[in-house]
């Protein structure tokens, strides 16, 4: 967890003062902090997806930031200043890819590097159909738009 500059530690103060969401001051790591369990860390995420459904839907006082806004809020956004010409989905980005090389020219195109996301072991440790239940919620918009799926199936 990130907890130097960039940390939001004014709007996590807020969380915790007013939206009695249950995490750390610091960045506690469940995974090596006895008093901030992964347990704790479930009860924190699924505090945070709460949060962030009234966040979302302009229910909170605090001001809703590009790192957990919507896709297809930043997506309309972004279209006020021109129209994306081609919108990549993960499931079928292989194809996407491909068809954007063929658009520049390209005979052929490399492979995608994998990305690995260094806190997805965490996330599936607390993950379950709460969790799932909570972030559609939160997030329904961007579910409905682009047709997201169960992270991982129950």
């Amino acid at each position: 967890m990130q907890t130097g500059e960039g940390c939001f530690r004014e709007i996590r103060a807020t969380l915790r003062k007013v939206h009695n969401l249950p995490i750390p001051e610091k960045g506690a790591d469940p995974e090596t902090d006895p008093t901030y369990d992964l347990a704790a860390h479930k009860a924190a995420f699924l505090s945070w997806l709460h949060f962030l459904k009234g966040n979302l839907s302009s229910q909170t006082a605090v001001r809703v930031d590009g790192a957990w806004a919507s896709q297809l809020t930043l997506l309309q956004g972004m279209a006020n200043f021109g129209v994306p010409d081609m919108i990549l989905r993960e499931g079928r980005l292989r194809g996407d890819l491909a068809a954007l090389a063929g658009q520049l020219g390209l005979t052929s195109m490399p492979e995608p590097i994998a990305i690995t996301d260094k806190y997805a072991s965490r996330l599936a440790k607390i993950y379950g159909p709460d969790v799932e239940e909570a972030a559609r919620e939160a997030c329904q918009r961007d579910y409905l738009a682009f047709g997201f799926r169960n992270w991982r199936p129950n």
